[in-house]
């Protein structure tokens, strides 16, 4: 959808914590094991301070990153728990006037949704109840900072004015005989200050409800429930929630441009206010994602307050200020590229005049483009710097606290021996001299001499500034990481052009009493099928896309995504052979695997990029070497050990079955160590040691093998001998027949089977019928498909997508008549 996705930035959990955690002098009081009764009075007690403490108190512990991020791993529910009556407590005390208040119930929530990934904890009675509170805070606090922004001139004015009167006034004599009092006054927060300081608070207030509020709305699109979008449409209103959230970006533009022209905030506040700039386009970005009636709202949204100009041409103008956050212009950039994808949809055009047809002339060619560009800018040196300076960083901090955790033993031991301090001492200085006579009878150097004396060139910090020194490193780096992110996501969806990909209708292959695929919905699945004419995903013959891809060709950006792909490629290899903290590893594994997807958009939509045999051979030889790169050892036929994770290679075979799929003359160009190397790939069997038994690693295994058992399907459709029929039908029934092949990949094996051997005519050379004789493929599709159906069926029970459901269930259906046309036929 172009946005940054949430799922991926959870992973450094203790960094990201400080956006959100509220820290205070009384979050170490202790608070009780669950939100009893007495918990929630303390929150709505009439006291501020009494309040304030059981905020702070719960941002350090029940609502801690890490405490909730341990309970959903543990799926725990205690009474202990968190439950809707306090999250109604907190979100009540988010409207609190007291500011301390309201940013620690605020950070609280925040923490909540960004951290606790239970969707069974985050469903539609929560997001009803925090979205309008969240909403109403934000409104709430752009109201109170207008008017601190007057008080704040008028204040900044009679400042300067009293300055220049007392300048006057007074000669440098004078000023040197100030008295101690008039210095002690002085140093004193003038009212402007005092002002700056309150709108400053509100800010952040703002910024901590923003990350709560984009954290539901993404949450919800990432479970394709549109649960909480739907209800601030309801709730709120789609002109209210836009109206919000453009006077958040406009008015935070505008702060951030007067703190380098009329006054100076701290750096706490410059990052405060990048920050709520940040999120306010990205909740807008996630709010617009295929919601049709909220970009329809948006191009007749007018901004009232301050200027009565188009949100469109703010959303432009806003982009192009080269001062604010670079995240904040992408995500910008990605909101131009969703409105006009789904343009073609809405059918019209807003009521300002602003043409349609400039979405995508003028915005997309002349500043989305060039924005992309500047982004789009991978540069293996300053990362291997910037990974190193990380690595470094981390294990510093982590001797130091290996030092600490040693001395904490010692002193355990010395406390259990319960020795006198006189008798430590004696020991201590016993064992000095004999260290210095040692030293000194080993060097032949007196120990009063210059050379032999014991100088201290210890610089080690304590351990709070190890700390602070790896997040300053990792920020460097993730600061590099998430433009070139987004940026690449953005190019994607730019690249799939405005075909709407959602169907017309959806056909369930299951009755209600469980049974499926009966010869009555075969019928139906016939028929239906017989009717529908079906879309090639290749079809850009809309001018509306074909004008503005052509034009994408022409700027470079295909082939910088493409250089960019083999770039972090490398980068991963080099980076895999040295100690290199795991968050490095799974950055470029993202920025890899989102780079896959963008190429292959380009190859589907783009059809005259790397058209010709040349250049498609020339790109997939460099694809072909990086796998075998990428795989470290075999041992007969069986994956042991990987240079990369799974995801990388999966990144790296799905460009490759994109060019399979896309470029058919690259088919002409497939010899034998080509198709030797995809057959490795589809015999490969999941490793037990190399691997960690997590949901990733299995899911990322077998994505990669699928796209090799389609890429060998692709391959099969060229004539060839029935001696290397034989070698590719050994290897896809030796794969389907493994216990620990997946439904998916047990689903791509029978096409490829049907495809092969579904001639008609047994005099066709490319039926290979004694091929399928002689291998018995008809006995391993009759048992292949009663495995698949109870495969089919445990992918239910773990909730996988239903589009993936309905797919495999129509290759059982397929694979069946299969088995009954062969039957026939024989």
């Amino acid at each position: 959808m172009g946005k940054q996705s949430r799922k991926k930035q959870q992973k450094n959990k203790n960094k990201n914590a400080a956006l959100g955690k509220i820290t205070s002098e009384n979050a170490a009081k202790k608070v009780p094991s669950g939100p009893s009764s007495a918990l929630i009075s303390r929150i709505r007690h009439g006291d501020a301070r009494l309040r304030h403490g059981s905020l702070a108190a719960l941002s350090s512990t029940l609502f801690d990153p890490e405490s909730l991020s341990s309970s959903c791993k543990k799926k725990e529910k205690k009474n202990g728990g968190i439950t809707l009556e306090l999250l109604q407590a907190l979100a009540e005390r988010i409207m609190d006037n007291d500011m301390p208040c309201a940013m620690c119930a605020a950070g609280c929530i925040s923490n909540y949704v960004l951290f606790s990934n239970d969707e069974e904890e985050i469903g539609e009675s929560t997001g009803g109840l925090l979205s309008p509170i969240l909403l109403g805070k934000i409104e709430k606090s752009c109201g109170i900072i207008l008017k601190l922004g007057v008080d704040l001139t008028n204040a900044t004015t009679k400042m300067h004015s009293d300055e220049a009167a007392s300048s006057e006034r007074d000669d440098e004599k004078m000023n040197d005989k100030k008295s101690k009092k008039q210095k002690e006054e002085h140093k004193k927060k003038s009212p402007a200050e005092k002002i700056l300081a309150s709108m400053m608070e509100h800010w952040y207030v703002i910024s901590l409800c923003l990350h709560a509020l984009c954290g539901l709305i993404e949450g919800s699109v990432a479970t394709n429930q549109d649960i909480l979008a739907s209800l601030l449409s309801e709730v709120m209103g789609n002109e209210n929630l836009l109206t919000i959230l453009l006077k958040v970006m406009f008015m935070g533009a505008e702060m951030l441009t007067k703190t380098s022209t009329t006054f100076s905030i701290s750096e706490e506040g410059q990052k405060t206010l990048s920050d709520t700039l940040i999120y306010s386009s990205r909740t807008l970005h996630a709010a617009l994602d295929e919601n049709k009636v909220l970009i329809s709202s948006l191009l007749e949204t007018k901004l009232g307050f301050d200027a009565d100009i188009n949100a469109m041409q703010f959303i432009l103008t806003y982009m192009e200020n080269s001062t604010l956050p670079s995240m904040a212009r992408l995500h910008c950039a990605g909101i131009i590229v969703t409105v006009r994808n789904m343009l073609p949809n809405i059918g019209k055009k807003d009521s300002s005049g602003f043409v349609i047809v400039e979405m995508d002339n003028t915005a997309i060619l002349s500043k989305v483009v060039p924005l992309l560009h500047q982004y789009l800018d991978y540069r293996p040196d300053i990362a291997a710097a910037l990974w190193n300076r990380v690595s470094e960083t981390n294990e510093k901090m982590k001797a130091e606290v290996e030092d600490e955790k040693m001395e904490k033993e010692i002193v355990n031991k010395v406390e259990k021996r319960k020795e006198s301090a006189r008798s430590i001492c004696r020991r201590q200085k016993a064992m000095k001299d004999a260290a210095a006579k040692a030293t000194s009878d080993s060097t032949g150097e007196d120990k009063n001499t210059p050379n032999g004396k014991t100088q201290n060139t210890s610089s080690l910090s304590p351990q709070e500034d190890k700390l602070e020194q790896y997040e300053k490193a990792l920020d460097s780096w993730s600061n590099a990481c998430l433009p070139l992110k987004l940026a690449i996501e953005i190019t994607t969806n730019l690249c799939a052009g405005s075909g709407s990909n959602q169907s017309d209708g959806l056909h369930s292959y299951e009755d209600d009493e469980g049974e499926m695929w009966d010869d009555v919905m075969e019928a139906k699945l016939m028929s239906s099928s017989q009717s529908t004419p079906e879309k090639s995903d290749n079809d850009v013959s809309n001018s509306w896309d074909v004008r503005l891809l052509s034009n994408v060709q022409t700027s470079g950006i295909p082939d910088r995504i493409l250089s960019l792909f083999g770039a972090v490629i490398l980068s991963a290899i080099k980076c895999r052979n040295e100690t290199i903290v795991k968050i490095v590893i799974d950055d470029l594994m993202e920025i890899l695997s989102k780079s896959s997807s963008c190429l292959c958009n380009i190859l589907s939509s783009v059809t005259t990029w790397k058209c010709t045999e040349e250049d498609a051979s020339a790109v997939w030889k460099e694809l072909c070497s990086a796998i075998q790169n990428a795989i470290q050892t075999k041992e007969l036929d069986k994956l042991v050990t990987t240079v990369i994770p799974f995801v990388g290679i999966t990144a790296i075979t799905g460009v490759m079955l994109a060019f399979a799929r896309h470029r058919p003359l690259l088919l002409n160009t497939i010899g034998e160590q080509e198709l030797t190397l995809v057959l490795d790939l589809v015999k490969s069997e999941k490793p037990t040691t190399s691997i960690k038994e997590e949901n990733d690693d299995v899911e990322a295994f077998e994505e990669f093998q699928h796209n090799a058992v389609a890429t060998l399907g692709i391959f099969s459709t060229q004539p060839h001998s029935d001696e290397v029929n034989a070698t590719i039908c050994d290897a896809l029934l030796k794969t389907l027949c493994l216990h620990s092949t997946g439904a998916a990949v047990m689903s791509e094996i029978l096409n490829v089977l049907m495809d092969i051997y579904g001639a008609y005519d047994d005099d066709d050379p490319n039926s290979h019928c004694e091929v399928f004789g002689q291998k018995n493929v008809l006995n391993y599709f009759q048992k292949s498909i009663s495995v698949l159906k109870k495969k089919i069926l445990e992918e239910e029970i773990r909730n996988k997508g239903f589009d993936e459901l309905e797919m495999w269930k129509e290759t059982v259906l397929n694979a069946k008549r299969f088995v009954k046309y062969k039957k026939g036929q024989l």
